[in-house]
């Protein structure tokens, strides 16, 4: 199963991502500032997407 994590460099987000992939999961994180989350990208092996990202996309279709 696949987890998204919302504000994974927040507070608690830090330590959600943490638990979930000591636990074996497989975790997606949704930040709003990428240049913040260097130690997730390294963390998840993968790069992380932003909620700009997003927010641009769903205006550039409407």
């Amino acid at each position: 199963m696949t987890i998204l994590v919302t504000g994974a460099t927040g507070t608690v987000g830090r330590q959600v991502v943490d638990q979930l992939v000591k636990r074996g999961a497989d975790v997606r994180a949704l930040v709003r500032d990428t240049a913040k989350a260097n130690f997730l990208t390294a963390l998840l092996g993968r790069p992380l997407r932003s909620y700009r990202d997003f927010a641009s996309k769903i205006a550039a279709s409407a």
